[in-house]
């Protein structure tokens, strides 16, 4: 288990569904549950979760089961105290085999209309494209590209790719309890394997006792050395249905003194997604 999963925190959009690091709280489900085919939804006990697996299938049972589709806002702030806002629409889906396809498109500013980021998870690995309407040009994401900004906000390709496969195989623990902006939390540590190409070494992710959604989390490129952190704003808890999740939360890039706040608009669960919307040649298509 892992902290970064795409079912926590996920890129941009689903970020707001819940957080992590290295994918530490999401337990694997099989196919059948992956795909809602003869297997139970995840469902949160009333009894307390004390490890890290219990933990996770508490975090999980906040994620939709099959599809989701988000409307947001990202309110990117630069050094110099500008602010550029841009408006998206991110589409994800879980295929029978349990792997994941994200599709985030931006719809505002205007020259930006279209710029497109499609990530496809496969067994060892994730495909990842970006769609440049100014350029009608589909580019693979990939060596030098992947340290990019993804739409300009504090997230780059490679912490996208990093949620969706890289930390598989870190270890996760549970450290003591704490409180985070004045709500009883639990503390889990993650840390990549050490022969892992991983963006980040060590995570550690604080999640609300109450409604088990991750309120912070904290990605460190050394021991000591915090990168980045992923804050939700409490106030913004919502429920819908069975799901908890925040409506507004904060990435901030340390080493950049930059920050990106994402605001949440509208969440559907297990909505109809188009299979053919998740595939290079559909980006290509937009450029003829």
């Amino acid at each position: 288990m892992s902290l970064l999963s795409p079912r926590l925190w996920s890129p941009l959009a689903l970020i707001a569904v819940s957080l992590a690091v290295f994918g530490v709280v999401q337990p694997p489900r099989s196919a059948a549950e992956a795909a809602g085919e003869g297997a139970s939804s995840v469902v949160r006990t009333s009894a307390a979760p004390t490890t890290v697996e219990e933990i996770g299938e508490c975090a999980a049972a906040n994620a939709p089961e099959k599809s989701a589709r988000q409307h947001f806002r990202l309110l990117v702030h630069d050094r110099g105290g500008g602010v550029q806002t841009l408006e998206a629409t991110l589409h994800w889906k879980i295929d029978e085999k349990g792997l994941s396809k994200v599709l985030a498109e931006l719809q505002a500013p205007p020259d930006l209309r279209g710029s497109s980021v499609l990530m496809i998870e496969r067994e060892g690995g994730t495909d990842m494209f970006a769609y440049l309407p100014e350029l009608k040009l589909v580019r693979r994401v990939t060596g030098r590209h992947s340290e990019g900004s993804v739409f300009g906000s504090d997230l780059s390709y490679r912490d996208m790719e990093q949620l969706y496969h890289i930390g598989q195989r870190a270890t996760s623990k549970r450290l003591a309890d704490e409180e985070f902006a004045g709500r009883p939390v639990y503390v889990l540590e993650s840390r990549a394997a050490k022969d892992e190409d991983a963006v980040y070494h060590r995570g550690l992710a604080r999640i609300d006792k109450e409604t088990c959604v991750t309120l912070e989390t904290v990605l460190y490129e050394a021991e000591d050395e915090v990168r980045k952190t992923l804050t939700a704003e409490v106030s913004t808890l919502a429920k819908q249905g069975d799901v908890w999740f925040p409506n507004r939360v904060r990435i901030e890039d340390r080493k950049t003194a930059t920050h990106t706040v994402l605001e949440v608009d509208r969440i559907e669960f297990d909505v109809d997604v188009p299979d053919r919307l998740f595939s290079r040649s559909s980006l290509e298509r937009r450029g003829r």
